[in-house]
């Protein structure tokens, strides 16, 4: 029997499991070691469905690649299993005893694909292409798989002696539970202390537990690589960002309530970057809400950091980069977290539907500039090449560029996902011939609204609506095909009045909803849009939550005012925020994390004031009232580590005005949230009043939160501001919990 130790780490298998290394010094997990080598990794993996493009193994922690070598090389060189993260390609290369299989010319030519089953010829040879495959293992993962190894024995030893002691034997099946994890049993007896298990029955009984140890926690790993490649989204060949050289679209995180997500994230880039996770709440985990300089140092080119953390609530969600304009150009995707009690019963916010989809609505940018030349369906629009002026008027274009196309059967009930993820652009999201009704606002349920047909997202606003497909008219087959558009809104209130369009500026982004079996992509839409006259809608805060929250008559109350103009001592353009009352300040970002500095025992007043931070205390109710001083059109502001209850918006003569007409009832629950402009003097052009918006949140989230405008010019000119929550306790619990993201990414500052 081996010797008791302290509880097993769950270790990221698809990384460790399948990877051969030196075995650790103990004799016996040598030997276990050693069997691995030679087990049938089939029983594994073939319970898992495949779903091509995503994790399709994922679930059993395993990833299977198969690739195809375009100088045709050795048989067993055509099965490769190996991390998606911790084997770095060119670092790799050259190592291996075979070179000529791992040149980086190769690499970039292979073609991916998820298989969840190997072939009893593939088996025979997994152990020897592993072997080859060990870079990046450090001796930190050795130890953690022997302590998996010794964890899983012991357990199924367990779990042995109680079936035993029952009188029953351990079936044999393997079949998937609700998680879609493998169910393995293995079929033999096993009478306790009167046979000494073999080797490899005892290691088969190891990698069954391992399996079950990974479903049980239901971790959703991610491997991803931050990459910068050229694309075509409208049509004009440029540089974009994505991950593992796709785009942010089809690399979704698709969890069910309750699991873990870790995202192993590597950068590819030339260039710092971070992930944020929008929505995510980061309840203990203040560290991974991915902000470069208040929850995280940047990762720098090359190097990786895992973010772990455990969504709280159900609902759209997205994730994208936080440093620099990243996530202007291409770096972002959906973020769904499921529901499971959705997928059992019809709910009171949720009807039951047949099928969903995620729709992705993005402005694109050829070249930077404030105003977007194309709008975005998943990654998919058209420009017109005729219009391509300098500076980019030399790069490659096409005219004849594909759109989305999103399927729909008659009878059907379909929920789609609407998320914003523009860095300017608000949209007006409507299917022509088609109504919907909203069941949920930035992830959260509200009661299921009339029947509409038209829809403003702003940007990072999400919206989840469920749409009863039909026909129409069921004449001619041009009526089997509409036009799903994403409309972007130019002018007062949405964009300053100083922003002309540019040549040849698209404001339409098209998706195509296609009825009928047979796919013909020649074919487009010639429906119409809904006239003005006809349309239906329901303003941003006109939902009703499912549950009222509990307001207090007297709540911690900050005043937060902000600008964007020029001053005497700086002729730059730039925001300026005043808390309180405070003399205003542009935000710049720290120089070190705030959350690690607030965690060491700095105090909030000495952080820098360019931090524009406000401490608060924990087990308050706090109102902050936005006030927008200018006249540069709304923002759409968020708050990092909470959604809160907006109580009311819109303009007042003076920012020493009390709001009027709050709803103190049934506010809405939001993490984006609109501040109006100003209301505009006709003749001098000038403010004559402000814009307003009053929100609450209560405080039982320690961390720092950055709340800023998400229009990202507007963030990169220091319109933003830091919620230090819970200074004592961050200061209590010290740098202890973030020990691993500061190794990861801050070596050498703490």
């Amino acid at each position: 029997m081996i010797a008791q130790t302290n509880k097993p780490t769950l270790v990221q298998w698809e990384e460790l499991s399948f990877v051969i290394m030196d075995a650790p010094n103990n004799s016996n997990l040598h030997l276990y070691l050693k069997e691995l080598k030679k087990y049938n990794v089939t029983e594994l993996v073939r319970a898992c469905e495949v779903t091509y493009g995503r994790e399709g193994v994922e679930a059993a922690g395993i990833r299977v690649h198969e690739m195809e070598f375009p100088d045709g090389e050795p048989p067993d060189a055509e099965i490769l299993v190996r991390s998606s993260v911790r084997h770095d390609e060119k670092k790799c290369a050259g190592r291996s005893s075979k070179s000529a299989m791992m040149k980086s010319r190769h690499l970039a030519s292979w073609n991916t694909e998820f298989k969840c089953e190997l072939s009893k010829d593939h088996n025979a040879i997994v152990g020897r292409v592993l072997a080859r495959m060990r870079c990046e293992i450090s001796s930190k993962h050795q130890e953690d798989l022997a302590n998996a190894v010794v964890g899983a024995i012991e357990l199924l030893l367990i779990r042995i002696k109680k079936q035993v002691l029952k009188g029953n034997a351990i079936p044999a099946a393997t079949r998937t539970n609700s998680q879609g994890c493998p169910v393995i049993h293995t079929p033999i007896f096993w009478p306790p202390l009167r046979m000494k298990p073999s080797v490899s029955f005892v290691f088969l009984f190891v990698v069954a537990a391992a399996i079950q140890l990974v479903c049980a926690s239901n971790i959703r790993r991610y491997h991803w690589r931050v990459t910068q490649f050229p694309a075509a989204y409208d049509g004009v060949t440029r540089l974009v960002y994505g991950i593992n050289n796709r785009p942010g679209h089809e690399s979704p995180i698709e969890i069910t309530l309750g699991d873990t997500i870790e995202v192993h994230v590597v950068n590819a880039l030339q260039e710092p970057t971070c992930i944020h996770w929008h929505g995510m709440k980061q309840y203990g985990t203040p560290q991974y809400d991915g902000t470069s300089g208040i929850t995280q140092c940047s990762i720098k080119p090359g190097r990786s950091m895992v973010y772990r953390f455990k969504p709280s609530e159900a609902g759209t969600f997205w994730w994208h980069g936080h440093d620099d304009t990243q996530y202007t150009e291409g770096l972002r995707g959906p973020l769904i977290v499921h529901d499971p009690k959705n997928h059992q019963s019809q709910s009171q916010s949720r009807p039951r539907v047949d099928e969903e989809y995620t729709v992705q609505m993005a402005d694109w940018y050829h070249n930077g500039g404030l105003v977007w030349d194309t709008v975005l369906i998943n990654d998919r629009g058209r420009f017109n090449c005729s219009e391509l002026s300098e500076p980019v008027a030399s790069l490659p274009c096409t005219d004849v560029q594909p759109l989305t196309r999103f399927k729909f059967q008659h009878g059907k009930r379909y929920l789609l996902r609407l998320i914003n993820v523009a860095a300017h652009a608000a949209f007006e999201f409507s299917i022509d011939e088609h109504e919907f009704r909203v069941v949920a606002a930035d992830g959260n349920p509200v009661q299921p609204s009339a029947t509409i047909n038209s829809l403003i997202i702003n940007v990072a606003q999400r919206y989840e609506i469920i749409v009863d497909a039909h026909r129409p008219n069921k004449c001619g087959s041009d009526t089997d095909r509409f036009w799903m558009r994403a409309t972007s809104l130019f002018n007062p209130p949405w964009t300053p009045p100083l922003n002309p369009p540019p040549s040849g500026f698209n404001p339409n982004g098209l998706a195509i909803v296609e009825y009928g079996n047979q796919q013909q992509y020649h074919l487009e839409p010639t429906s119409s849009p809904w006239d003005d006259a006809a349309k239906v809608t329901i303003p941003e805060f006109g939902f009703k939550p499912l549950q009222a929250p509990e307001l207090v008559a007297d709540p911690e109350r900050h005043i937060v005012s902000f600008t964007m103009t020029t001053t005497e001592e700086n002729p730059a353009f730039l925001a300026y925020i005043s808390i309180d009352g405070s003399a205003q300040e542009s935000f710049v970002m720290p120089p070190r994390p705030t959350l690690f500095e607030i965690a060491s025992g700095l105090p909030t007043s000495k952080l820098p004031t360019s931090s524009n931070a406000l401490a608060i205390k924990l087990g308050r109710q706090i109102e902050v009232v936005l006030i927008n001083r200018s006249n540069s059109g709304q923002h759409p502001f968020h708050l990092h580590g909470h959604a809160v209850w907006v109580l009311g918006s819109g303009t007042m003569p003076s920012a020493d005005s009390v709001p009027e007409g709050l709803n103190l009832v049934d506010p809405m629950l939001r993490d984006v949230y609109t501040v109006p402009p100003c209301p505009v003097n006709s003749s001098s052009g000038e403010c004559d009043g402000v814009g307003f918006l009053v929100l609450r949140f209560n405080t039982d989230n320690p961390g720092v939160w950055m709340l800023h405008c998400h229009i990202n010019q507007h963030l990169e000119l220091g319109l933003a501001m830091l919620i230090v929550e819970g200074e004592s306790e961050l200061q209590r619990r010290g740098l202890r919990p973030f020990k691993q993201a500061i190794t990861e990414t801050c070596s050498g500052l703490y």
